[in-house]
């Protein structure tokens, strides 16, 4: 195995070490923030019980057509409390499972890295010798540089990838709620049993999608911040982990208004837009790095060649 190979995979193996410890030290208090959320939505579920024992184990467009009547075209506020208390309720107990079990995985990816920064150490021990030349020294310069790209290209692959997972389960969100959204049109005119089943089809498609969804927003979030951590690039955070909770509100606003689906889908779409944004500025990294890389690598051909 060279010098540079072996440089670059216990470097690879530091960010990685330092990446989980990072996400370990912000999962434990969102874990903790959920779950607090969690009781304080069920206090409101208790004490509106009456109402959450009737809807108890419905879908939720099962939930509108049983508050609302076929239609589903009205909600009372008292009603409205109550679903957007049970779905903020549900949405905080599956992220608390999503959370617990990110926590196991990380434990075990740590545990499979061991202690890199003691490899990292007997590696320079060892190299120690053929580093003390003043030439040498200057090409030891030059695979420390290529090694740090070849990590910052690592992480924004990563940040991408995930990004990519929340852009793909937004347009699939949207278009249950295009579909819903067309069936509430026929509905308007009368449409009858057989639109209200298809408009409540896609409205069940979306709100399964929404959970989907908000994991990869939270993880894409995090992705972010490993790319500001731990590279020389910024990237703006604009707020992704809060999409849901605005989400279910908008929703529940949206039938008892006008049983459209109307402010939600413009949220979802709007959303992607900044996803799409953000990806896009990690694609333009990726290629700054890629450029730089390459000149990296051209500059230790040519120092080899003159040595």
């Amino acid at each position: 195995m060279n010098y540079e190979k072996e440089f670059t995979d216990v470097k690879e193996r530091i960010r990685q070490y330092e990446k989980w410890h990072a996400h370990l030290d912000r999962i434990r208090p969102n874990l903790e923030e959920q779950t607090q959320k969690a009781k304080q939505l069920k206090t409101i579920l208790q004490d509106k019980q009456q109402d959450v024992d009737r809807l108890s184990g419905l879908s939720f467009s099962s939930l509108l057509h049983a508050v609302t009547g076929r239609k589903a075209e009205k909600i009372d506020e008292a009603t409205a409390l109550v679903l957007k208390a049970q779905l903020k309720y549900e949405e905080a107990e599956e992220t608390m499972t999503d959370l617990h079990h990110e926590l196991e995985e990380i434990d075990a990816h740590l545990h499979s890295l061991g202690n890199p920064k003691a490899d990292f150490q007997r590696l320079l021990d060892l190299k120690k010798d053929v580093l003390l030349g003043e030439k040498n020294t200057a090409l030891h310069s030059l695979v420390e540089a290529a090694s740090t790209t070849t990590i910052y290209m690592n992480e924004i692959k990563e940040a991408t990838e995930v990004g990519q997972k929340a852009k793909q389960a937004l347009k699939s969100t949207i278009f249950s709620l295009n579909k819903a959204s067309d069936w509430s049109t026929f509905d308007l005119f009368g449409g009858g049993f057989l639109t209200t089943a298809m408009k409540h089809s896609h409205v069940d498609d979306a709100k399964a999608l929404i959970h989907q969804v908000q994991r990869h927003l939270r993880q894409f979030e995090e992705e972010l911040k490993d790319v500001n951590q731990f590279t020389s690039f910024q990237i703006e955070l604009t707020g992704f982990l809060t999409f849901a909770d605005y989400f279910f509100d908008g929703f529940i606003v949206d039938w008892m208004v006008h049983g459209k689906i109307k402010d939600s889908h413009e949220q979802a779409v709007t959303l992607l837009a900044e996803v799409e944004t953000t990806l896009s500025q990690l694609a333009t990294i990726e290629k700054e790095l890629h450029s730089d890389l390459e000149d990296i690598r051209k500059q230790k051909r040519a120092f080899i060649l003159n040595a």
